[in-house]
């Protein structure tokens, strides 16, 4: 069944979730470790995030820039095949009923300064080059003006849902449980 189907023809609010595949060389335990928490809510489905290569552009000593590209992330279907036969209880049953649906979107709001310490804190770990704080802080404004305004038309339909992103993963990922255990329920 395609997705757009099982919007279509949910009965209940949908629940999903979108996985990134972890970095070359890491575990599956830790794309498991992720999912294992969320499969109490019964996802419709899992949509995983597909990545292409990532570019680099090294000096070399003739002061000319070379560029590498580099895959840092496996492919999706073999993590995706994983998934499913790790959970193949849950796959069978991920398919919807005809019906109605509602949807309900999930706003973590944060302080701006937080979400730049904290991703300038991921970026010393993942050395990503495009996580300066430049690049975040000017993410953030585009959000914040193109995005953020859409927060009053879902709150007007009555289909937003707020939360604190302030605090501890394990306090945001209580607080959102909390939201989807309300909807889902």
């Amino acid at each position: 069944m395609k997705v757009i189907d099982q919007i279509k023809n949910a009965k209940k609010p949908l629940f999903t979730f979108e996985l990134l595949p972890p970095l070359k060389g890491n575990d599956i335990n830790t794309i498991y470790k992720a999912i294992d928490p969320l499969m109490e809510f019964k996802p419709a489905y899992i949509n995983m995030t597909c990545h292409s290569h990532e570019v680099e552009y090294k000096t070399r000593a003739d002061g000319l820039h070379e560029k590498k590209v580099t895959l840092k992330r496996p492919g999706t279907v073999a993590i995706s095949a994983a998934i499913k036969y790790k959970y193949k209880e849950w796959s069978k049953d991920a398919k919807v009923k005809t019906g109605t649906h509602d949807i309900f979107i999930i706003c973590n709001q944060a302080d701006k300064d937080e979400v730049v310490e904290r991703i300038m804190k991921r970026q010393e770990l993942e050395k990503r080059q495009d996580d300066s704080e430049a690049v975040v802080r000017n993410r953030l404004n585009v959000y914040r003006e193109q995005t953020s305004p859409l927060g009053e038309y879902y709150n007007q339909k009555s289909i937003l849902k707020k939360i604190d992103g302030m605090g501890s993963i394990e306090d945001i990922s209580g607080r959102i449980n909390e939201v989807l255990l309300a909807i889902v329920e």
